[in-house]
């Protein structure tokens, strides 16, 4: 159970670097797979035990977090540079 949390915890991280890293394409699925992995797993916890008023807020923070990562994941257009810039 501790080496799940742990997987989930560094897939989290894992993105930060990937993000950067992968070809848009490939981000796009990356992103929305961890992050619909993530909505799973705070879903779910809220069935385990009885949730506190404060997690439950915490938890709908996170899934509409994560739901705007998707969004966002989706709507990424390819970086246009601007060789015209005068700032140095």
């Amino acid at each position: 159970m501790l080496f799940g949390a742990a997987i989930l915890l560094e897939t989290a991280f894992a993105m930060i670097i990937l993000s950067r890293t992968l070809t848009i394409k490939v981000n796009r699925w990356a992103n929305t797979l961890i992050a619909l992995l993530h909505i799973t797993a705070v879903t779910g916890s809220l069935f385990v035990a009885e949730a506190t008023s404060f997690y439950k807020f915490f938890a709908a923070i996170e899934i509409a977090t994560l739901c705007y990562i998707i969004y966002c994941a989706w709507h990424l257009t390819t970086p246009t540079t601007n060789n015209d810039s005068t700032d140095i």
